[in-house]
């Protein structure tokens, strides 16, 4: 529902900003019976899925986490429902077979499903247009935060009279600025690190090229790991070229734009005018947007370019009304383009001509000027929290066939790390300085709890901002993987009141065995659906991120060999009482000669299963099937560990 402006409420949750990651997180956190208020600076929910965004930036098609799922499930649904099952309109919504087509959506669309989703959770209440002002904290804890009209903190002041403060046991920092972990005193980071700060070989500023070919033996190594996964594919090599001051950190930040779709339909066409302040040379020296080859729903395509780099560095720490003056120079820049790619000379005609046949939906943002709620900050505070996601989280660990192993993981990565220009410097035939794409040198990575958790505070989690470095943040920092990470972080709130401590005491085990329960991906296998209905699936999960796998193949219908089952009962039996280093257990997995691993037969398991866990396998009733395969060894550590926790 949506609440009027009260001047105190009172919840068990209290989630800042209307984007996906908050709401998937509300959601949960409603759905197993806490109270929820969501505050957003915007009119509407949805984040950049409801201001332009028009599609799932995932290499991943398959179940993610039950929420996402319903989201995108829901997108689809919308379009077959009304269009017909074999009309354009669904057609064009679904996924295609390469590049960014992975599901594809209008803005005003993905506005009115998101709202549905929120509206049918009667624990959840919706408080727009406003924006943190004061935190009220209460030692390591935040007792409650007041909230002021966005047009407020545009015009620099205070009004009391219009102000909200929410009360909540727990607070969550959903936003793309990070703008309550900031206000609440927790420590954050903006611009990159430098090379030598944790040994990331893309960190700090850097010039780049794309190349067909791999560039070296380690590159060609990732591209044959890479072709392996059932990941979406985009073609390319990342070659790094000498430069000025090559790994130095700065305080810059990738580049932004506003996300806008146009339509060749003349009927929803809004026509482009030359904007007041036009400045033909300054918009020539800007990248132009391109039209694209793939059709969304309804005659519309995705705009997703000017890039005022350097004009948007200041964002992430401004204040509102420095912010809407960032944002209003994006959008005259984008306007200007548009007028120039279709009337300036220095255009090729046939450009011209193509985009004079397209113009702004007129049926988007119709409350805002047919602007986007929200600017497509991709980069702004990053949180310091009680782990550093970096790079090396998210690329092959050294002499493994994967990422590292995390036994705290709530979500997973799996885009390639794309950071978009820093600066406008080249060198040679360079990409702009700071554009980084790692499309076959990126793997799928595991995030762990802890990167969400302040080092100041046990009440608040940082589901959006997490704690990373500018290389790992961006393999994070699409809207299914906020997702993930955000409907973890609302189980991990239902756990924390039910035990009745505060977030960040949550027993990490306990959660992530729940996460793995309840169809929320914690670790990436090429053969496993999260969502499937298979006894050991949840168990498969569970120690993926428990490094029993040393590739991201579970093979769980596969035969048990006899090697690997003594590795994992002794790892099995080392977690409970704390002694488990999950990359051990990669490395010896990883040392095994599968060809010598032979199958064990069920009774020698049973012996093994006896010895390492004495007393156990009686007590629980387990049988051991007379054809073992992983999946079932899996689930039978899986259900001789879980006593020692209580679920």
């Amino acid at each position: 529902m949506t609440a009027t402006a009260k001047r105190q409420v009172s919840v068990d949750l209290c989630v800042y900003s209307g984007a996906p990651a908050g709401l998937a997180c509300a959601v949960r956190a409603a759905r197993e019976g806490l109270t929820a208020a969501v505050v957003t600076h915007t009119p509407h929910l949805g984040g950049m899925l409801t201001s332009g965004l028009c599609v799932w930036d995932t290499q991943w098609e398959g179940s993610r986490a039950p929420i996402y799922d319903e989201l995108r499930q829901a997108l689809f649904d919308y379009y077959r429902e009304r269009y017909g099952h074999h009309s354009a309109q669904y057609y064009a919504a679904l996924p295609g077979p390469r590049g960014h087509s992975n599901g594809n959506f209008e803005a005003h669309v993905a506005r009115e499903v998101v709202e549905r989703l929120v509206a049918r959770e009667a624990r959840v209440q919706v408080l727009r247009r406003l924006v943190p002002a004061a935190v009220q904290r209460d030692g390591r804890r935040l007792a409650s935060v007041t909230f002021q009209p966005l047009t407020a903190a545009v015009a620099g002041r205070r009004d009391p009279g219009a102000e909200v403060t929410v009360h909540a046991a727990a607070f969550v920092d959903a936003s793309y600025e990070g703008d309550l972990m900031a206000l609440a005193g927790c420590a954050y980071r903006t611009g990159r690190e430098a090379q030598a700060e944790h040994g990331e070989p893309y960190a700090g500023r850097i010039f780049v090229r794309t190349v067909a070919e791999p560039p070296n033996a380690a590159a060609a190594r990732c591209g044959e790991l890479h072709d392996r996964l059932r990941l979406r594919r985009f073609p390319g090599y990342c070659e790094v070229l000498p430069g000025p001051d090559r790994g130095a950190g700065d305080d810059r930040v990738q580049g932004y734009n506003l996300r806008v779709a146009i339509t060749d339909d003349l009927d929803n066409q809004l026509p482009v005018e030359r904007p007041a302040d036009y400045d033909r040379d300054r918009i020539a020296a800007l990248e132009q947007p391109s039209v694209m080859d793939t059709l969304m729903p309804n005659r519309k395509m995705r705009v997703n370019r000017p890039q005022l780099v350097g004009e948007h560095t200041a964002y992430a720490d401004a204040g509102w009304a420095e912010r809407e003056r960032i944002i209003d120079a994006h959008w005259r820049a984008l306007q200007g383009c548009l007028h120039f790619v279709r009337t300036d000379p220095a255009v090729a005609e046939e450009t011209r001509r193509r985009w004079q046949e397209w113009g702004l939906a007129a049926d988007e943002f119709t409350d805002n000027g047919h602007r986007p709620y929200e600017i497509y900050a991709r980069e702004t505070r990053r949180l310091a929290g009680r782990y550093l996601f970096t790079g090396h989280d998210a690329m092959l660990a050294p002499g493994l066939d994967r990422a590292p192993v995390h036994a705290t993981a709530i979500a997973v990565t799996e885009w390639y790390i794309d950071s978009h220009a820093c600066s406008l410097e080249q060198v040679g035939d360079s990409r702009h300085e700071g554009k980084v794409v790692l499309h076959v040198e990126t793997f799928p990575g595991m995030v762990p709890y802890e990167a969400l958790l302040p080092r100041e505070l046990d009440n608040l989690l940082v589901v959006n901002c997490v704690s990373s470095t500018h290389l790992g943040w961006n393999t994070i920092r699409l809207e299914p993987t906020w997702m993930n990470i955000g409907e973890a972080a609302g189980w991990a709130l239902v756990l924390a009141r039910r035990a009745g401590v505060d977030p960040a005491a949550v027993d990490r085990h306990r959660l992530v065995r729940r996460l793995a329960e309840s169809g929320v991906m914690v670790s990436f296998c090429n053969d496993v659906d999260v969502a499937g209905r298979e006894a050991w699936v949840p168990a498969v999960q569970y120690f993926g991120t428990q490094g029993f796998f040393p590739g991201y193949d579970a093979r769980p219908q596969a035969p048990l060999g006899r090697a690997t089952a003594a590795l994992w009962a002794a790892a099995a039996a080392r977690i409970a009482p704390g002694r488990h280093d999950p990359m051990r257990s990669v490395r010896e997995l990883h040392a095994l000669d599968a060809a010598e691993d032979q199958p064990i037969g069920a009774a020698e398991l049973r012996r093994l299963i006896e010895r390492t866990f004495p007393d156990r396998l009686g007590a629980t009733g387990l049988e051991v099937p007379e054809q073992v395969t992983r999946g079932d060894c899996c689930r039978l550590l899986y259900q001789l560990t879980g006593p020692l926790r209580r679920r």
